[in-house]
């Protein structure tokens, strides 16, 4: 299975939005499940998933307004 989980905006880590979707692509990692993030921007969020091991695209024309 595939899991494409996306987020608009990666220039933080300490929202819930952020810990949610990271506490989601584990559960479908343990599961057998590849898992992709498209992500908004280029900031901390992008750089905290590709270490935890995700492949991440980053969306740097979708930036906050």
């Amino acid at each position: 299975m595939k899991v494409l989980i996306g987020m608009t905006r990666s220039d933080t880590i300490v929202s819930g939005s952020f810990k949610h979707i990271c506490q989601i692509g584990e559960k479908f990692r343990d599961e057998g499940a590849e898992v992709v993030y498209a992500i908004g921007g280029d900031g901390e969020a992008i750089d905290k998933l590709r270490e935890s091991g995700f492949k991440v695209h980053a969306l740097t024309d979708l930036k906050e307004r």
